[in-house]
């Protein structure tokens, strides 16, 4: 419709059919402004599609899950992360790709904790299209919007528990063959003048503690 300074707003009609005392009948016709309504759908469907941007741009792996935890959206980090393409990814259950949670069941019990305490933070394991297993970070919120869903942030950890692992193996040999070597041997600062290891030979050469000839501060 027009106002009068010539600009045009969207309305809602509705008519009906109307009888007067006399028998005549009119139709009567209600407009209602819809311009403030218009303009709160406008922002929020701006605001949703600058969500979508910046998740679909995130180097984070992203999902959204319903709540039987089919995927009903993921972001193109997480098709690359998994080999996956997104088409392929909405047609799976988080049960298809969780190695820790690989039933229905489990993967429901999860989800009604996350709904229960609102968000949860943990790690897990997924099984990539080719078989490949990769270690995941994840945090999980539960939001309602015109339904309830489960958003999903995760990264791929893999490398940093293959070097903690390696890490753990280097210490446990570097055990070894200090608890099992007879000569002594320590590890100092650079200034030498804190011991930060001693082997345990000390003790059976000088038949004392080793933290004995460590300094104080």
């Amino acid at each position: 419709m027009l106002r009068k300074n010539g600009s045009r707003f969207p309305v809602e009609l509705s008519a009906a059919v109307s009888t007067d005392a006399e028998g005549q009948r009119a139709i009567v016709i209600v407009a209602r402004d819809l311009t403030e309504q218009k303009r709160t759908e406008e922002a929020l469907k701006e605001h949703e599609e600058l969500s979508q941007k910046i998740i679909s741009a995130a180097m984070e792996g992203f999902w959204m899950l319903d709540l039987e935890g089919n995927l009903v959206d993921v972001n193109e980090a997480y098709c690359r992360m998994s080999g996956y393409s997104r088409q392929e990814l909405l047609s799976l259950h988080t049960s298809d790709v969780e190695v820790n949670e690989a039933s229905p069941k489990l993967v429901g019990q999860h989800i009604q904790r996350i709904i229960q305490s609102g968000s949860d933070r943990f790690e897990s394991c997924h099984r990539c299209k080719d078989g490949r297993i990769i270690e995941v970070e994840v945090i999980a919120t539960f939001l309602k919007l015109r339904e309830c869903y489960v958003f999903a942030f995760m990264r791929d950890i893999t490398e940093r528990k293959q070097a903690e692992q390696l890490l753990r193996a280097s210490q446990e040999r570097f055990r070894q063959l200090a608890e099992n070597i007879g000569e002594v041997f320590w590890i100092s600062n650079p200034a030498k003048s804190e011991m930060i290891y001693i082997s345990p030979g000390y003790e059976e050469i000088w038949d004392g503690p080793a933290k004995a000839c460590t300094p104080r501060r």
